[in-house]
């Protein structure tokens, strides 16, 4: 009896495993999509995108799933990039050691030069740093006598403020002595072209078609204005040619710009992807006398804001050469209209260039120590995650978050 029961119950749950899913749980796709849509594309479905249009189409008539959005791109798996970047940040680690020893060789007594300035730097930092937490200690020692004298304006106050020379070495380079001569290091760009960059020119290539399409609508329109005032001869012929190339053009610009900020960014992404990766291998690795010198914020830090500006900087690094470019370009075209007025546009340029490098300063440094403060701000929730335990048993909740806050 127990026999025919379990064979009765194996029969129906393999019955029930071979019976489709519902169609509430199924996408235009199947039961989800299997590979890569763009992997799997024709080249004409990838740059016009249209190998997208069953998953937008889906997700207009649902919420989309996880299952719907396919596997990622084989070139985009974090274990492909790392291992790719790995080799090369090994063979220019491996080269510029080869460097090194070669010029230490060569030139002995820079050698020395760069050893005796190293000390004196380390010297500086290892002073700075006592001095900073000596006047950190200070402070706190300020604001306890001040809440035992009743003091609540000087209790409940900011803290004190740190000495001046401090506050104004604070987020600037140290000013001294000029480093000494010291052989070429590892490149990390180099590394991450050599690795990941194959796309790249072809993308860089696409930029540069979508800028030069930029320009021809407005010179386009000029002829075909100045076929119309009798300035330019045109024939009929040009005429429609010239208007039907207006509406195509920036059509054809528009897919080349798409495009090329899609390989743009993979490269980024893949950049990206690597570092944080690499960073968060050499973190298990580390020993514990480099655990003491290395906070656990600088290293969650350097894994998602460091590692997100590499993926930015592949978006923007083609403006370098194309905004002069446009720039000069709309200014020629500005001059044919208006004549000798353009250069007072000229003349406001140059007045907002010490401006806008004055604000753009100030904004790297407050980045820069407000990277600071994250790396801080991290390092103390860590420590109050990993012994919550014991927060929780001497009540010491409002201690470490007012000690966050202070931070943040």
């Amino acid at each position: 009896m127990k026999a025919n029961s379990s064979a009765t119950l194996v029969a129906a749950d393999s019955a029930t495993s071979r019976k489709p899913p519902s169609s509430s749980s199924r996408s235009v796709d199947g039961d989800g999509y299997r590979g890569n849509r763009e992997v799997n594309a024709s080249w004409l479905s990838r740059w016009t995108f249209w190998y997208l249009n069953p998953l937008l189409t889906l997700g207009n008539k649902r919420p989309l799933r996880d299952e719907d959005m396919g596997e990622v791109h084989p070139d985009d798996r974090a274990e492909v990039v790392m291992n790719a970047f790995e080799r090369e940040w090994e063979m220019e680690k491996q080269q510029a050691e080869e460097r090194r020893i070669a010029w230490e060789q060569q030139f002995p007594e820079k050698k020395r030069a760069l050893d005796a300035y190293r000390k004196r730097q380390k010297a500086k930092a290892l002073a700075a740093k006592a001095a900073e937490a000596k006047a950190a200690k200070e402070a706190k020692q300020g604001q306890k006598n001040a809440a035992v004298n009743g003091d609540d304006k000087a209790a409940n106050g900011a803290a004190a403020p740190a000495p001046a020379a401090a506050q104004q070495q604070r987020g600037r380079k140290p000013r001294g002595e000029k480093a000494p001569e010291s052989p070429k290091g590892p490149s990390l760009g180099w590394a991450l072209y050599r690795s990941i960059g194959q796309g790249w020119w072809p993308a860089t290539f696409a930029y540069a078609v979508f800028v030069a399409m930029s320009f021809f609508p407005p010179l386009a329109l000029k002829l075909i204005v100045g076929s119309l005032e009798g300035t330019v001869t045109l024939s009929t012929s040009e005429q429609i040619t010239l208007a039907v190339l207006v509406l195509v053009v920036p059509m054809l610009g528009s897919v080349a710009i798409s495009w090329s900020s899609q390989a743009f960014s993979h490269i980024g992404f893949r950049a990206r992807s690597a570092v944080a990766a690499l960073v968060y291998r050499k973190s298990l690795r580390l020993s514990s006398a480099a655990r003491a010198q290395t906070s656990q914020g600088k290293i969650v830090n350097i894994m998602s804001n460091d590692a997100s500006q590499l993926q930015m900087v592949t978006l923007f690094l083609n403006g370098l050469w194309s905004s002069p470019l446009m720039i000069a370009v709309a200014l020629w075209l500005l001059y044919e209209q208006i004549g000798e007025s353009t250069f007072v546009g000229i003349g406001f340029l140059f007045v907002l260039m010490p401006i806008n490098a004055v604000v753009f300063t100030k904004i790297a440094r407050y980045r820069r120590e407000l990277l600071k403060h994250a790396d801080k701000r991290v390092k103390i929730t860590n420590e109050m995650l990993i012994g919550i335990r014991v927060i929780k048993m001497y009540a010491w909740e409002l201690a470490f978050r007012g000690r966050i806050n202070d931070i943040r």
